[in-house]
């Protein structure tokens, strides 16, 4: 990975919907990056409406039953 501007940093991360229940807009939050050893801080700016799957330029299509 490569950080080549620092002055506006996006993080997109993939929650379980259980973990929701809890998270509103603007709400603070801190992430820890290990690669560089920091703590960033920030706030949560939208939540999506919908999994990336569905987003996906080829969303899977699982098969299901016996046909």
């Amino acid at each position: 990975m490569a950080l080549s501007e620092t002055d506006s940093l996006w993080i997109t991360a993939n929650f379980r919907e259980t973990q929701l229940r809890r998270m509103r807009l603007h709400q603070p939050v801190k992430v820890f990056v290990d690669a560089i050893d920091t703590e960033l801080h920030g706030e949560v700016e939208s939540i999506g409406g919908a999994t990336g799957s569905r987003y996906s330029v080829l969303p899977p299509e699982n098969a299901t039953g016996t046909t």
